[in-house]
């Protein structure tokens, strides 16, 4: 059974809090405990982007010795949404494209990455990818998330206990009113 490798923290990283439980990092173990996954995402302090590691285990094989493209998609998702909220951008995806450029190995440590590269009313256009620690990328995505309003954060959270600080948040509606 393989197992994933410790996290070795880089200076410029830094823990960040999700309202919805996720923080920086999450391990993956189904019923039969043998890891399947473990991603750790941290907000760099350089550029406020996202810089993690993410690794598979035999659980989430698709083609034999490698990730099923379903779960990379999944950590490629996961990473952009990372990237607005602890930008206090509070979205949910609204389209994803991925492409997956080498097939991704199970067993070894890979960099995830994710950016804001720009924001157009209550849309965050976001990217990510998926790559080994020499550089070569494995998949990578694009995406449109929808910026949440107000009202609708507070609908959505209402039954939900968290203690994210959601005065922070940079509202659409609210663009410009803050100073």
């Amino acid at each position: 059974m393989i197992k994933p490798p410790e996290i070795v923290l880089q200076p410029d990283w830094e823990d960040f809090f999700l309202p919805f439980n996720i923080g920086s990092g999450r391990d993956f173990y189904p019923e039969t405990g043998t890891a399947s996954m473990r991603m750790a995402f941290f907000r760099r302090k350089s550029d406020g982007q996202m810089e993690g590691r993410v690794w598979f285990g035999e659980p989430v094989e698709g083609p034999p010795g490698h990730v099923h493209g379903g779960v990379s998609t999944y950590v490629l998702d996961e990473a952009m949404g990372s990237v607005t909220w602890m930008n206090n951008y509070g979205c949910v995806a609204k389209s994803l494209e991925v492409e997956f450029l080498n097939m991704t190995p199970i067993g070894i440590d890979l960099v995830v990455e994710a950016r804001i590269d720009r924001i157009e009313g209550k849309n965050c256009f976001v990217s990510a990818e998926i790559r080994r620690e020499d550089g070569a990328i494995l998949s990578r995505a694009t995406g449109v998330f929808h910026r949440l309003t107000r009202p609708k954060l507070a609908q959505i959270f209402a039954n939900w206990d968290t203690k994210y600080d959601f005065g922070k948040i940079l509202y659409p509606e609210e663009e410009g009113t803050r100073s």
